[in-house]
């Protein structure tokens, strides 16, 4: 069970067709989504001013910094912007900063990552954590690695213990299916992440990789971009002009924005409600007439796979009514 922060109703356009049956539809509007956010999941962060510093495997090390919460549209999601260490002194030419997201929406907690220094996930997106929190809990996600492969990741909770503070601390191990890669994180109440660890492997041998937390900094902010002079939280509901994209936003913040599903674009918006549309005229003639064309949206290599996979877990449900005439009901 989790608890509802916002619970918005969306309104859509759905097909509802009569009880004869057939092509004979028409267009009603009603309640289509429901969004909630797991507060459990939520408190795993602390809220801002926070900064945390990480020390790891061969004198690895980076610093990064809260820079924005948003409170909107049944989602909670926290921006991170940090830095690796240059250990070359600057021999390396590569950009050290990077850019985490943490989105808790539903029953998850997502995390988004942009960076290429960053000793983290080989997966742009992943799933850290997921309702219910109990030890064995497991889930399966396909993720795209950092070769742009499409590969399945199975995610267990190892462990889930107290510490000396009385916060709770969840040990959770992703492995990626068919294949010895895994990677190990710790998760404290209040803190994030406080331990990560991945295998990786070269000429045949294999090493583990790995960082800890060694200060979180709940005062102040230790490192942020050149172009935010002020970290800022941000608290909207379904109705604020904080979730809208401002016009003289760098169209590189744009394109972040939509990626989070934070903001909707004109074409993401046209995409969306082609997909509803499309995919209720395939519904109602496998309800009505038995044509199994529906299964192109339905399956795994389907359009409406592809299209609502773009989209970060929990942004939106479909759910479909119990068709009479069929005796066919949706799942």
């Amino acid at each position: 069970m989790y608890e509802a922060k916002y619970e918005n109703y969306i309104r859509g356009t759905y097909d509802v067709c009569s009880p004869g049956g057939g092509r004979m539809c028409k267009k009603e509007d009603k309640p289509a989504v429901i969004v909630e956010y797991s507060d459990t999941l939520a408190d795993i962060f602390p809220e801002m001013p926070a900064s945390w510093i990480y020390n790891g495997t061969a004198e690895y090390s980076h610093v990064m910094s809260l820079s924005e919460v948003y409170d909107t549209k049944g989602q909670k999601i926290y921006r991170v912007f940090g830095e690796v260490e240059d250990m070359s002194d600057g021999e390396v030419d590569a950009d050290f900063r990077f850019d985490l997201s943490y989105i808790v929406s539903g029953d998850n907690l997502e995390q988004i990552r942009e960076g290429q220094m960053l000793m983290d996930s080989e997966y742009e997106r992943l799933t850290l954590l997921k309702l219910p929190l109990e030890i064995q809990a497991t889930w399966t996600e396909d993720v795209v690695d950092s070769d742009g492969r499409k590969v399945r990741v199975q995610s267990t909770i190892e462990n889930i213990e107290d510490d000396e503070d009385g916060k709770t601390i969840y040990t959770v191990k992703y492995d990626q299916v068919g294949s010895d890669y895994y990677e190990l994180r710790k998760f404290k109440e209040q803190t994030g992440l406080i331990y990560f660890e991945k295998i990786m492997f070269y000429d045949g041998d294999a090493f583990e990789l790995q960082y800890s937390l060694y200060k979180l900094d709940t005062e102040k902010t230790l490192v942020a971009k050149e172009d935010d002079n002020d970290s800022t939280v941000k608290e909207a509901g379904p109705d604020s002009d904080a979730t809208l994209i401002e016009l003289d936003k760098l169209p590189e913040q744009m394109d972040k924005d939509v990626a989070s599903g934070m903001i909707p674009d004109d074409a993401t918006r046209e995409t969306l409600s082609k997909l509803i549309y499309d995919f209720n005229d395939a519904w109602t003639l496998f309800a009505n007439d038995k044509d199994m064309g529906v299964l192109d949206y339905v399956t795994d290599n389907g359009e409406a796979y592809d299209i609502i996979h773009r989209f970060p877990a929990g942004t939106m449900t479909l759910s479909f009514e119990k068709n009479e005439n069929s005796g066919y009901e949706s799942s």
